[in-house]
């Protein structure tokens, strides 16, 4: 049997749920937003009884430069910063 490995793109998820959120925020007690780190975690969760796999992966991008900028040069050029309440939540998830 083939072995699955599976990869989840992690700013993708927490994007989503930050713009689904947008209006209407899931916050905690302290009144901190945590509307991505919900989304990010009920997506984990559903992916992994979904396709259950032998290895896993969370992709995360950078905020430096890499490879891709040397590439392709308009490579999140247009791209605004991320949302403060979203940036809030990164260090938590």
């Amino acid at each position: 049997m083939k072995k699955r490995f599976l990869i989840i793109d992690a700013f993708g998820i927490l994007y989503r749920y930050h713009f689904i959120f947008l209006k209407r925020p899931l916050l905690n007690s302290k009144g901190q937003n945590v509307s991505s780190i919900n989304g990010f975690l009920r997506t984990y969760f559903s992916l992994i009884n979904t396709y259950p796999s032998e290895y896993t992966a969370i992709a995360l991008d950078s905020s430096r430069k890499t490879f891709r900028s040397e590439i392709y040069k308009e490579y999140k050029e247009n791209r605004e910063s991320m949302p403060d309440d979203l940036r809030s939540q990164i260090p938590i998830l």
